[in-house]
Formats: C-alpha cells, structure tokens, sequence
C-alpha cells in the first residue's frame, strides 16, 4: 500500500479496518453513479478523481477534486443514496472500505469516528468558503481563489514557481461555473500580466509572482 502524504492521513489509516480493498481506475473511469445507495468508503492512494453534480437537465458541475490522502463517498456512513457522480481524473488507485467493516471500527475504536469527522467538517468548511467565492466573487476571482487552493492543495514548488499538473480548461471552468472561453480569456490575462504559465498539452499551470499583491490578498500559495 502506498505511503499517503501525511502523518494525519497515516493515523487515520492505522485506525481504518485491516479489511481494504485496492482498485485501479483508468483516466475517465465512473468510479461510481448518483443516486444509487453508498455502502464504500474511498481513500485516493494514488492519482486523482473529480466529484460531479448532474441536475435535473443533465448539466454536469464539477464539485470537488480529491487527491491522494482524500477520502471520499462519506454517504455511505448513513447509507444515502450517492449525491456525486465519481471520475478517475487520471488513472488512479484508490483503497476502499465496506460500510459494515467501519461501522463496527467506529464501535470499536472512537477515536475512528473522531478522526473521520474532523476530515468532513474541514472538508465542509472548504466547500462552504468554495460557495461564498462562486456567489460572491467575479469570475477572475473565483479564478484566482480556485488556482490558490490546489496550488495549497497539489501544487510542486519549481524553479519556475508552483506548478498545477493535470487540470484542463474545461475542468477549470466547471469547478468555477464559468465557461471554457470565459476561463481561457481570463488565463490569457493572466499569463500576459506575468502570473502564471500554462500549457494545454502538457496540461500543466505554473503560478509566478505569487508574493505580488495580486496574490496576496488571497493568503499566496
């Protein structure tokens, strides 16, 4: 099993019962539909996968990413039907648990349920301050927001600045609710100011200047 990305995410897996299973997922891969019930729990231990709400028309918004050290599908801790449709981003491996067998490490270790709890309500808080920016913010904003967090999030300290690999424009926009042109016109912008660099076919973002102001008032990367 590979080794997650951080000692919280090694105690979590310490507590989690010896009973998981590992699954490999290409590039585009359905992990799992919505509406459908939930009864497996998801740790990212390698690549990553994106949370996609469909609505009624079936228009797709792009929710969360999850990367490794993610966990994922906590409905199945109240067997709820699955609110998300789940993709493998890139080809990833992901370890999954059966609701039962962490139900009972729950009753048997606390601390279990302690540790799981504080991994949803930070991730409820970054959803929560994710909306405030989408209804709050102009679009070079919510653009500028989402860029920092998965440079905090994923990002690669280089001699060139905080690389971002494996996201598209598309994607980008989805997660931002905007459009592809919207988004490409404000990378433009920000690629001629000098802030970053990007590439479509290498599918890499570089961040520069993150101590300008620009960034600053983000919190910088």
């Amino acid at each position: 099993m590979p080794t997650p990305l951080n000692p919280s995410i090694d105690r979590l897996l310490s507590l989690l019962p010896p009973s998981a299973t590992m699954a490999e997922f290409n590039k585009k891969d359905t992990i799992f539909e919505p509406r459908v019930i939930s009864d497996i729990l998801y740790l990212v231990s390698k690549g990553s996968v994106k949370l996609v709400r469909i609505d009624e028309g079936g228009k797709q918004t792009i929710v969360d990413f999850c990367f490794p050290g993610d966990v994922f599908g906590e409905e199945c801790l109240i067997q709820n039907q699955r609110i998300y449709k789940a993709v493998a981003l890139q080809n990833c491996k992901l370890i999954w648990w059966m609701y039962n067998d962490v139900t009972r490490a729950i009753r048997n270790k606390p601390e279990l349920g302690m540790a799981l709890t504080r991994v949803f309500v930070k991730r409820i808080i970054e959803r929560n301050r994710r909306i405030f920016s989408l209804c709050s913010h102009v679009l070079g904003d919510r653009l500028i927001d989402a860029l920092r967090d998965l440079g905090n999030r994923i990002g690669e300290k280089t001699e060139e600045g905080v690389e971002i690999r494996y996201f598209i424009q598309k994607d980008l926009a989805s997660y931002i609710g905007a459009s592809r042109i919207e988004v490409n016109l404000q990378m433009n912008s920000l690629r001629q100011a000098g802030y970053l660099t990007y590439s479509r076919r290498e599918r890499r973002i570089i961040l520069k200047n993150l101590k300008n102001s620009f960034f600053e008032k983000w919190g910088g990367v």
